[in-house]
């Protein structure tokens, strides 16, 4: 979901025409592969102790990487951390969102008491400022490239951590997701850095 906004987002916003351009559009594809293999969703959560620990450390990690800066990481990377705590954040409300369908499913409207409510709409709003705020402070192509990844990584994790989403059974499909996890990382690095992108746009 969280995925497919950002590829809207970098529809909206135009891509730039310069070498970079190339690169970016090169690392796009990868991302569609990461998608192949994934088996059946499972809605049922193990016990919340699995549930609270995935979601607190995913949380702990994406506020470090929005404090960035103040614990002393550099500034000039700071577009980009954003970019990857909101993808974090983006991938904790899936988590919860999936939860909850468990949830409504077994106790109807009730279900929708569960904290893990709350939890999907703060961990929404804040990655909303976060990857808001990460377009203004770094550039558009690998802030987009980074929060899908870390979207996709994470909503991945909580699904075979959190529901226990079987992995394939026959090699082909544990090739093919491997392969997409693969795909991901190399698409991110292809990416180029906020600096690189504007000492190619500099003027000789």
């Amino acid at each position: 979901m969280s995925a497919g906004s950002a590829t809207t987002t970098s529809s909206i916003s135009g891509w730039p025409t310069n070498a970079a351009t190339l690169r970016s559009r090169i690392a796009r594809p990868p991302t569609v592969v990461s998608c192949l293999g994934n088996a059946p969703p499972n809605r049922s959560p193990r016990p919340p102790a699995a549930m609270i620990a995935v979601e607190a450390a995913l949380c702990g990690v994406g506020a470090l990487l929005i404090v960035g800066p103040r614990a002393g990481a550099p500034r000039e990377h700071h577009g980009t951390m954003l970019g990857a705590a909101s993808g974090i954040l983006f991938g904790v409300s899936d988590i919860s969102i999936k939860a909850l369908t468990g949830i409504v499913g077994a106790h109807g409207v009730f279900g929708l008491l569960s904290p893990w409510l709350a939890l999907t709409l703060l961990a929404s709003v804040v990655a909303f400022f976060a990857s808001a705020k990460s377009f203004q402070d770094g550039d558009a192509v690998p802030v987009i490239a980074i929060t899908s990844a870390t979207a996709n990584l994470s909503s991945i994790a909580g699904g075979i951590l959190v529901f226990g989403d079987p992995m394939p059974a026959g090699a082909l499909g544990l090739v093919a997701q491997g392969l997409g996890l693969v795909a991901i990382l190399v698409a991110a690095a292809l990416m180029p850095s906020f600096s690189a992108r504007h000492t190619v746009a500099a003027p000789a």
